[in-house]
């Protein structure tokens, strides 16, 4: 076992050292540290703020529509070419805003955002044109001719230009044109490299309507030319050999080709075309949106949150706890290092997510350690416990990171951007963390409690709770249910009532606003913008500085200003800064669009969905259906964090102002699973108590047990989270304050609603079903039977004839909980003999 232990031991010291080596770039990483550098989002390392105007076509009105259309097709087209949480929002009536971040490459050089920028302007049309009027199998006195390369027209032997094979021969007829990208099954268009012949191919595949157009086109013209055109280009003009009823078409691009192009163009017709050409019309580099004096705020407090949280798991568990420290700071370093080696680009949202994955390697610890606390009170040698108490810990574990992997997974699928980026640092943050509590925490204390100095009780803190002492009952929780219940009332009725009339006060990132441009003659910072303009009492303003001008431009965006206060506000900052002057005033839209919003709530919705199915598969001893009840009531108590959070930000909304912003969102995304986690880990107890549980033990005495005894474990993770946010809350500056206290509040209601929501919601229902179990056992005895016939004795010449009596039956008694034990048999024994009419005596319910 040592030697296992060992061996282990060697193997995270080597992860270690490979962790230390990747994340501090040293010498021997810096030639190919581009590769496994830290990308950092628009938030948190500016990048590029692109404004792209809207062209005039033939045919097409440029209008909101348009600009929408315009807007939903560039942010596909920025998913599919893997820039991560980029800003984009109309302006004006003609005009779209980019903003995306700007990592390095190599060192000094910028990455190929820029190319993402050209690459946004294309157009991405794909048609496929008939070429009715150049030479072919079927047409051989055609007027013109292709080689491959270049049309020619034949009779003066002349190549024609671009424009001219647009006009004359692409356009010439509008009915030539067999099908277009919209005919494009979507997402299936792909890049590829032909095993054959070597070029890079960009494969297609038709939808329904399109198979059908061009598998009779293809029937009808075997011999003529079919051109491929795209963006107005001929990429190839093949001659049509057969019919092709599968619907597969490919664009060939030759050899020598680059791999990339094809996987642009195949990333462009996923993403759809674009209605209406566009222009750049300003590119500017831009300073992190949440501004530098936030950034560095937030990471002061940052440090601070995990210095008390080391504080605390070193004073409460002692030994445990501080190999606890030094698993968490393994878990950092080694969650860093994935971080860079896949490229992941760290955002607010994303470090939210990574707060989170912090508090849930936290909890395994604490799962583990409160554990072996209650197998050495048992009396089990110090090996024999800590291998006991990981064993009894792993299910509680596994089940509720188990279920935030699932969520992930479904906030990836259908989420966008902050969602996506949310979603994976949680599920990395949540594997890193299993792999950290599972392994080195156990490793290194079986290695540790070796040396006798660490073989002393009190360096466990066998004897140390919140509230569970030894020879005391615990809380009756379960029982005071009805009271918890109306405390939760207390809070979500007065919210829903401010829900219901005026809603949540949105920010610009949903409604839009009016956006200021200014030139300064002097740099300034965003810390004295916002000070200045504290006079004009300007509702939910984001400052931004232009990074190639150092702060002698800047952009102020905020709700939309009428034209007394754009005035005013024009004021107060020419007053404070002599030379400043108004470069532009417009209007924005909201960063947040219905489309996203719409992701976001399908996102949680089937996210809640797969919870449900999930736990009630892995708690349903009885089946599927007994297991429902789990996974109910755990997504109950999800909807009572939102409902609690949501309300009180509605009530704050109305009396101090508070907005809800694109943070907002993924505070939310945090509290859900924060939440289901929480619930997990006290189901895991009583899944785990009524397997061991007595005949004479009742169900809501098991369930009242089992949160008592993950009462510390409950509070003692909530505490490690709320005191990093605290931290954030005080020192993390006014830019995230209100999205750090949306998910300081979500983590005090998760932690209630798990306690005193979730666990006796279960008790509740199992009330309910054993009413329903009591009644259709009652309703299946006592129903009517054909009467039965006795065999009549031939009467004694003494004997006095009496009439023969039926003995009625009796139903049999029914009990609650997840099993009933009726005694109908003892029942009808007792029925045939007369006795007095028993007392009414109380049962309770039992297993």
């Amino acid at each position: 076992m040592r030697i296992r232990h060992n061996h282990l031991l060697g193997i995270i010291a080597a992860l270690l050292v490979a962790a230390i080596y990747i994340n501090l770039n040293t010498p021997g990483v810096r030639q190919w540290a581009s590769w496994v550098e830290t990308r950092l989002g628009l938030d948190l390392a500016g990048g590029i703020r692109v404004v792209l105007q809207l062209q005039k076509v033939p045919g097409v009105t440029i209008d909101a529509d348009t600009q929408e259309q315009v807007v939903k097709v560039i942010r596909n087209r920025i998913d599919a070419l893997g820039i991560s949480e980029p800003v984009i929002q109309p302006k004006g009536r003609d005009q779209v805003v980019v903003e995306i971040s700007e990592s390095k490459k190599e060192k000094g050089q910028p990455l190929d955002k820029r190319q993402a920028i050209q690459a946004l302007q294309k157009t991405a049309k794909l048609e496929f044109i008939y070429l009715a009027n150049v030479k072919s199998d079927r047409n051989p006195f055609a007027p013109y001719e292709y080689d491959g390369t270049r049309f020619i027209e034949r009779a003066t032997k002349r190549t024609l230009s671009d424009e001219e094979v647009r006009k004359k021969i692409l356009y010439a007829d509008p009915k030539n044109i067999i099908l277009t990208g919209r005919n494009l099954k979507p997402g299936a268009a792909q890049a590829s490299i032909n095993s054959q012949t070597g070029e890079v191919e960009t494969l297609l595949e038709l939808d329904r309507e399109g198979t059908i157009k061009f598998r009779e086109f293809t029937r009808e013209h075997i011999g003529d030319l079919l051109a491929i055109v795209y963006d107005g280009k001929v990429e190839s003009a093949p001659r049509i050999q057969s019919e092709i009823p599968d619907g597969h078409a490919r664009i060939t691009h030759g050899q020598g080709t680059d791999l990339k192009v094809a996987v642009e163009q195949a990333a462009l017709l996923n993403s759809g075309a674009l209605p209406v050409p566009l222009k750049v019309v300003a590119q500017t580099e831009v300073e992190p949106t949440l501004g530098a004096d936030s950034i560095r705020s937030a990471k002061i407090a940052g440090i601070i949150g995990l210095g008390a949280v080391l504080v605390f798991m070193l004073g409460y568990y002692l030994l445990p706890g501080f190999l606890a420290d030094l698993a968490l700071l393994f878990y950092a370093l080694l969650s860093f290092a994935i971080f860079k080696l896949i490229h992941v680009t760290l955002t607010l949202p994303g470090i939210a997510g990574y707060i989170l994955s912090i508090g849930m390697a936290v909890d395994a610890n604490i799962l583990i350690f409160e554990r072996l606390k209650e197998e050495l009170k048992s009396g089990k040698t110090l090996h024999a416990a800590i291998d006991a108490g990981f064993k009894r810990a792993f299910t509680s574990i596994f089940d509720s990171n188990m279920s935030t992997i699932i969520t992930c997974i479904i906030l990836g699928w259908f989420g966008t951007g902050p969602i996506r980026g949310f979603a994976l640092v949680l599920a990395i943050g949540v594997l890193v963390s299993m792999f950290t509590a599972i392994t080195v925490t156990r490793t290194i204390l079986h290695v540790v409690v070796n040396w006798p100095w660490a073989q002393q009780e009190w360096l466990f803190g066998v004897r140390r709770s919140w509230v569970a002492r030894e020879n005391k009952p615990g809380l009756n929780i379960i029982g005071r249910r009805n009271l918890y219940f109306a405390l939760s009332g207390l809070v979500i009725v007065p919210g829903l009532i401010f829900l219901l009339m005026g809603g949540l006060k949105k920010g610009i990132d949903f409604t839009g606003g009016t956006l200021l441009e200014f030139n300064f003659t002097q740099p300034v910072s965003a810390g004295q913008i916002r000070r200045a303009l504290a006079p004009a009492k300007l509702e939910d303003v984001s400052i931004q500085l232009a990074g190639a001008t150092r702060g002698t431009e800047v952009f102020i965006k905020t709700k939309e200003l009428d034209e007394p206060t754009k005035q005013k506000v024009v004021s107060l900052i020419q007053s404070r800064f002599k030379g400043a002057t108004l470069r532009s005033v417009d209007t924005v839209g909201g960063v947040i669009s219905r489309e996203l919003t719409r992701k976001a709530f399908l996102s949680v919705l089937f996210a809640s969905i797969a919870i449900v199915v999930y736990l009630s598969f892995r708690f349903a001893p009885g089946g599927f259906v007994s297991g429902l009840k789990y996974g109910v009531t755990a997504v109950l108590a999800l909807i009572h964090d939102v409902l609690v959070v949501t309300g009180i930000f509605a009530i704050m909304g109305k009396f101090a102002g508070w907005q809800i912003d694109s943070l907002f969102v993924t505070a939310m995304l945090t509290i859900i699973g924060f939440s289901v986690h929480d619930t997990i880990v006290i189901f895991d107890r009583i899944r785990e108590n009524l397997k061991n549980r007595t005949k004479d033990d009742v169900f809501e005495d098991i369930v009242n047990r089992s949160v008592n005894q993950t009462l510390a474990r409950s509070i003692n993770t909530s505490l490690t989270v709320i005191l990093t946010l605290l931290a954030l809350v005080i020192w993390g500056g006014p830019v995230i304050r209100l999205f750090v206290v949306a998910m300081l509040i979500g983590v005090i209601t998760g932690t209630y609603s798990s306690i005193f929501n979730a666990s006796p919601l279960l008790v509740v229902w199992e009330q309910i079903a054993a009413k329903r179990r009591r009644a259709a056992l009652v309703a299946a005895t006592t129903a009517k039977r054909p009467a039965d016939v006795r065999l009549r004795p031939t009467p004694s010449p003494s004997a006095s004839q009496k009439p023969a009596t039926e003995v009625p039956s009796t139903p049999a008694a029914a009990v609650a909980g997840d099993g009933a034990s009726a005694a109908a048999s003892s029942a009808a024994k007792s029925a045939s003999k007369p006795k007095p009419k028993p007392k009414k005596a109380k049962s309770k319910r039992r297993f």
